[in-house]
């Protein structure tokens, strides 16, 4: 699998994570889910104004989000391939109203669109709370500085 990550120009110097870890995050969040590990994720920090054309064009929605995945495989039963859009504007508002720290605020957002592309969804209440759940165990299983 392969995994590459992007940070917008825009946000380049807001945040430090390393990118090791992001690609740590992702490969094993997608291992333990069972999912194969052929594919390619790319996961791209970016600003609420991208998250927002984004989120426009593919949802109707005109408002900014924190994370948004895209899964390409469709066709491919036997690859995880897509992307992971995270809005670091809205990283840096919300972390704190989740008693965060940026950084794990961030890691967060990676493993939630990580499990997106593993097929869950968190559109109800007892979905949400299943990836609330996993969230949870990724970011204390896989999360260092």
């Amino acid at each position: 699998m392969k995994i590459d990550v992007f940070i917008m120009e825009t946000v380049k110097g807001h945040f430090d994570l390393k990118i090791d870890n992001v690609k740590t995050a992702v490969k094993t969040v997608v291992n333990n889910e069972n999912k194969p590990v052929k594919g390619n994720i790319n996961v791209i920090f970016c600003d609420n104004e991208k998250i927002v054309e984004l989120n426009k064009q593919f949802f109707n929605k005109d408002r900014p989000t924190d994370v948004i995945a895209f899964s390409y495989d469709e066709d491919e039963p036997d690859e995880v391939t897509g992307e992971i859009y995270i809005s670091v504007d809205q990283a840096l508002l919300q972390f704190s109203d989740f008693n965060s720290t940026l950084h794990d605020e961030l890691m967060r957002l990676v493993i939630h669109g990580a499990l997106h592309l593993c097929g869950y969804e968190d559109s109800g209440k007892e979905l949400k709370k299943v990836m609330t759940k996993k969230e949870n165990y990724y970011l204390k299983s896989t999360v260092t500085d």
